[in-house]
């Protein structure tokens, strides 16, 4: 498995939060990803691949960790 880094996504949040100080905080998301998933992102970019996952969950829920998901971009719906 393969971890891919990215900004945190949601509709809802933020991926920045400034501080009183006015410091910011980024917030950052680990998404496992398939061996497909990972070959998909050097193909086409970790963008393309991201737009998979928000077709996938539209409503910004690939953040929460789905042991069970299946990839984002494989035909065979393979876990």
């Amino acid at each position: 498995m393969k971890i891919l880094s990215i900004h945190r996504y949601s509709p809802n949040f933020s991926n920045v939060c400034e501080l009183p100080d006015g410091m910011d905080v980024n917030f950052y998301q680990m998404l496992p990803l398939y061996e497909d998933e990972m070959k998909y992102k050097v193909e086409h970019g970790a963008e393309a691949l991201l737009e998979k996952f928000k077709e996938t969950y539209p409503n910004g829920e690939f953040g929460v960790l789905d042991i069970k998901r299946k990839s984002v971009v494989s035909t065979r719906n393979e876990n």
